[in-house]
């Protein structure tokens, strides 16, 4: 697969229970397969947070730049709000449902939960995690 954002090769990692594709050879930034978010198990991982230590890139692109999917290579992502209101965006590809996050908009994430659960906006029961984070507001499956 390739980085639809540098075109660099995308590297497959183990995280826990997750398998995800991340640029490490160019900008950081990570793939995820639909599926792949609906395994995190939320009460024993805290995915997102090893995620972020695993992008410490150099490398910078165009986020709103176009991107292909790395999966069904000849159809664009579409760039979108994560939710009304929110500051990140994402790439989804409108075929397979796959999800691309440059490492800055993984960064946004971050920082975006904290400040609603710092705020008393949300609760959260168990660890915190930007993963399965990422696939409830996606999915419409909030606890």
């Amino acid at each position: 697969m390739q980085c639809p954002a540098c075109q660099s090769s995308l590297s497959e990692k183990q995280i826990g229970s997750l398998s995800v594709r991340i640029c490490e050879a160019g900008c950081g930034g990570m793939w995820f397969d639909t599926l792949e978010m609906e395994q995190v198990d939320r009460d024993a991982e805290a995915v997102g947070e090893l995620l972020l230590g695993q992008s410490d890139s150099t490398v910078v692109t165009d986020p709103a730049g176009p991107r292909q999917c790395p999966r069904c290579e000849t159809v664009q992502l579409k760039r979108v709000l994560l939710t009304p209101g929110s500051q990140v965006h994402i790439h989804e590809c409108p075929s397979c449902d796959g999800c691309w996050l440059d490492v800055a908009e993984l960064k946004k994430l971050h920082d975006e939960r904290v400040d609603m659960i710092n705020s008393g906006r949300v609760t959260v029961s168990g660890p915190f995690d930007l993963i399965q984070y990422l696939y409830e507001v996606r999915t419409g499956k909030r606890p």
